[in-house]
């Protein structure tokens, strides 16, 4: 953000300076100047922007010698050198990065677009007896319906997914790639925003409320029997504070490399996945939140799942395939 604001007053200052450059007759210079002023090259960056896949690469050269800078939400890409008058662009992850160009007061940008030749797992079959899907593509839904006990997707009339404050929050992420079961159906992909916190949810209205209490009562009567799953994909480091079935304490979950820190409480990260830009599964035993979860009871609209991810701007939560299910 920084840096775009500074490159839009340099344009500015530019472009005024430009207005006031007196010339003669024959295009020249201010005779006053008597040819001593010589035209400078303008920055300029090759190519201006690239499409890579994971593991390739791109070699971008500038005009002059100048000092790289990358930024990306994802660690889409790195970069082989700092200073001088190329650079080149390795791609780790799908995502979306700028290469920055700086030599004195100018900067130039090379967009640098990674999409990912990952497949995901392959099987569509869904290892169980039961399943209460909230996130899950219409391919593998219909290869796993007659599992299917309820259905908690969003459909937009009596289930949502809510951004709390969106477009401050969180902003839709990146979103490229294939999904968790390996198909282009999409997933959930979100950007943390510059409001400093950030929150969303599915929230189900109250004609839920019968499948939702069958569903904890199945649980509490044999916790051992059933699981929460949830695909997540990243390359950076963030730790995500999940809410399952509302609000309640102790049906939460934590998923990172450290703690989440709210309000000055300490929630203690359980879980966390591989950081290498693929799709990795996480399984959360019900037993390990029954107590809680055996004390439910819906008589209005919840959140049945619902997120955190802290206000460090850029962070990216990308979930995919989430589902109770029974084994």
């Amino acid at each position: 953000m920084k840096t775009n604001k500074l490159f839009a007053v340099l344009a500015s200052v530019a472009m005024f300076g430009m207005m006031f450059t007196s010339c003669n007759q024959n295009g020249q210079n201010n005779p006053d100047n008597k040819g001593e002023n010589k035209p400078t090259t303008a920055l300029s960056l090759t190519p201006a922007s690239a499409e890579l896949k994971v593991n390739e690469t791109v070699t971008v050269k500038a005009n002059k010698a100048v000092t790289w800078t990358v930024v990306s939400s994802t660690n889409s890409v790195k970069i082989s050198a700092t200073e001088g008058e190329e650079t080149v662009v390795t791609a780790l992850a799908a995502g979306a990065a700028t290469l920055i160009a700086s030599v004195g007061e100018e900067q130039e940008f090379c967009t640098i677009k990674v999409s990912s030749d990952e497949q995901g797992p392959t099987a569509k079959t869904i290892e169980a007896s039961e399943i209460y899907p909230i996130v899950l593509d219409g391919v593998t839904y219909e290869a796993n319906k007659d599992k299917v006990i309820a259905d908690f997707r969003v459909n937009d009339e009596t289930s949502h997914l809510y951004i709390w404050t969106a477009g401050e929050t969180y902003l839709a992420g990146d979103g490229s790639g294939l999904n968790f079961f390996g198909n282009t159906e999409g997933y959930v992909s979100l950007t943390v925003a510059s409001a400093g916190w950030s929150g969303g949810g599915f929230s189900l209205d109250g004609s839920y409320n019968a499948k939702l209490n069958e569903l904890v009562g199945k649980i509490a009567a044999a916790p051992d029997d059933y699981f929460f799953h949830i695909g997540m994909k990243s390359t950076d480091n963030a730790t995500h504070w999940l809410y399952l079935l509302g609000s309640t304490p102790g049906c939460d979950v934590v998923v990172g490399p450290t703690d989440f820190v709210d309000q000055g409480t300490v929630h203690q990260a359980k879980y966390d996945f591989k950081r290498n830009g693929a799709w990795q599964s996480i399984e959360v035993p019900m037993s390990s939140m029954s107590a809680a979860i055996s004390a439910l009871s819906f008589t209005e609209g919840v959140n049945i799942l619902s997120f955190l991810s802290g206000g460090v701007t850029g962070t990216q939560l990308n979930i995919d395939a989430c589902y109770f299910y029974k084994k």
